[in-house]
């Protein structure tokens, strides 16, 4: 490989303290209960990079079987969700996510993902 090429990589890693500040924005008042779920093993927290891009993703599978993502933040997620979607219908399982910005519907339906539901609040 060329030494200015690097290969997409998607890894699971344990959960370390600098990732509660890498992660807040995505999980807004759910760290504390994400980062619970990733250390205790249900949930798992997923490094993704490239050449140009670099983010997290955090996802756990729920009964159906489902595979939820939990969160992403960081660059590259035209690159990286194919792969999560991937793995999804290679294990015969749906694929879930939340999203609160509509750009990210977008995103996900370009990838197969229908709108379910929406949610008011007031």
């Amino acid at each position: 490989m060329d030494n200015d090429q690097k290969e997409t990589l998607i890894k699971e890693v344990q959960w370390e303290s600098f990732h509660d500040e890498r992660l807040k924005i995505s999980a807004r008042d759910d760290l504390e209960i994400i980062r619970s779920q990733v250390k205790q093993g249900a949930a798992q927290l997923w490094e993704c990079t490239s050449a140009n891009n670099h983010g997290y993703a955090v996802t756990r599978i729920d009964p159906g079987p489902e595979l939820v993502v939990v969160l992403g933040e960081g660059s590259g997620f035209m690159e990286f969700a194919p792969r999560f979607v991937e793995f999804a219908k290679r294990k015969n399982m749906t694929i879930r996510t939340h999203v609160t910005r509509k750009g990210m519907i977008r995103f996900w339906s370009r990838l197969g993902l229908n709108v379910d539901e929406y949610i008011l609040r007031g």
